[in-house]
């Protein structure tokens, strides 16, 4: 899974900057079908190898776990929220830079393969990152702090996601399956997919006035961090203290949306406006 990640993130590189510069569209079109003809005879080759030992195997029962699918339902869908909200928050409300639109979504395939391979996943550290980076933003949000230079908004916004995104991935790989339910593991992860996708784009425009899908974002990032911390400490005392910052985080959400929405209330504007006059300016 980590490989089919690094091939996602070199053909996400690869195609803006050296094949659509260097190629026609026939020429990409012909260079596409004939890979895809060769994947399908090294498709047949290897299935048809391993078709025996397939047969030969014991068949087992798998049965449907709905309370591992939504776990891992849930936290597929948290992290492509993270992906698509930043997405729109850093291309819409701080910069239309070209290909600025690469950056987080290579972060969030950097994070499948990081997660993946459990070598630098630390839940303790990773939490306390996770926590930190939202607290800052939370601050900015609030003025308790001022980070006006531009990159150090996108780096904050590019490195809260990739929080977010790293500590989910890392997390479906440790609640991963036996073998014999991987088809349902993987089918919850592209079904978190779908489900945050259909949230920011059709159902978030017409629940909000505004732009908030990044503000759920965050609630969603709190709630990440509430669930695995809760779920990992040692006792009452650790699942307090967890309760409390989980608290704080959402008490300076809750006073950052509230005073927006009072101030778009009162503006005549119209969504697209709006939305440069949600997020700090830089």
């Amino acid at each position: 899974y980590a490989i089919s990640n690094i091939g996602s993130i070199f053909g996400l590189i690869s195609y803006p900057f050296l094949l659509e510069p260097n190629l026609s569209l026939q020429v990409q079109e012909k260079l596409w079908i004939t890979l895809f003809v060769l994947f399908l005879v090294a498709y047949y080759y290897i299935t048809s190898k391993l078709a025996p030992s397939i047969t030969n195997t014991k068949a087992q029962t798998v049965k449907l776990d709905i309370l591992s699918f939504t776990h891992w339902t849930i936290l597929a869908t948290i992290s492509n929220i993270a992906l698509i909200s930043t997405t729109s928050n850093i291309t819409l409300s701080i910069s239309p830079a070209p290909f600025l639109w690469l950056l987080p979504l290579i972060l969030f395939l950097l994070s499948f393969i990081l997660g993946f391979s459990q070598k630098i996943y630390q839940q303790s550290f990773h939490l306390g990152l996770l926590c930190y980076s939202i607290f800052i933003i939370l601050a900015g949000y609030n003025n308790f702090l001022t980070y006006n230079r531009f990159w150090v908004n996108v780096g904050l916004l590019l490195f809260t996601q990739f929080m977010i995104n790293f500590v989910c991935h890392a997390e479906l790989y440790k609640a991963k399956p036996k073998p014999n339910l991987l088809p349902q593991f993987y089918l919850s992860i592209a079904v978190g997919g779908v489900v945050a996708t259909i949230f920011c784009a059709l159902f978030a425009p017409l629940i909000f006035n505004d732009y908030y899908e990044f503000p759920v974002n965050l609630a969603l990032a709190i709630f990440l961090f509430l669930l695995v911390a809760i779920n990992n400490s040692k006792n009452w005392q650790q699942s307090a203290q967890f309760i409390l910052i989980s608290s704080v985080l959402f008490f300076l959400l809750i006073t950052h949306v509230d005073r927006n929405y009072a101030t778009s209330k009162n503006n005549t504007n119209n969504k697209s406006q709006n939305y440069n006059t949600y997020y700090p300016k830089i």
